[in-house]
């Protein structure tokens, strides 16, 4: 997720997407920021921003999750992971 997309957020956002985890973008933006992705498409959202916020999500978040490996990560954090690698 880190990184500059020059095209101000596009690009970048339209990847995700493509690659599958638009419906964890929705619902991350929905639940930690009150956003709705569709906005958008509707202009009331720029991708920029939402680009920047999709790069600020918790560790915990469902596209956090997705994208290390699946939902079975689902709150998983550095700590956890850590402790799991402690216990094993």
């Amino acid at each position: 997720m880190a990184g500059e997309d020059p095209g101000g957020g596009s690009s970048a956002l339209g990847q995700l997407i493509a690659d599958g985890h638009g419906g964890a973008l929705r619902a991350d933006l929905q639940r930690f920021y009150g956003l709705d992705l569709a906005d958008v498409w509707r202009g009331t959202l720029t991708p920029r921003r939402a680009w920047q916020l999709t790069e600020h999500l918790p560790p915990d978040s469902a596209l956090a999750a997705l994208l290390a490996g699946g939902p079975e990560h689902r709150g998983w954090t550095v700590q956890t992971h850590l402790l799991a690698q402690l216990l094993t």
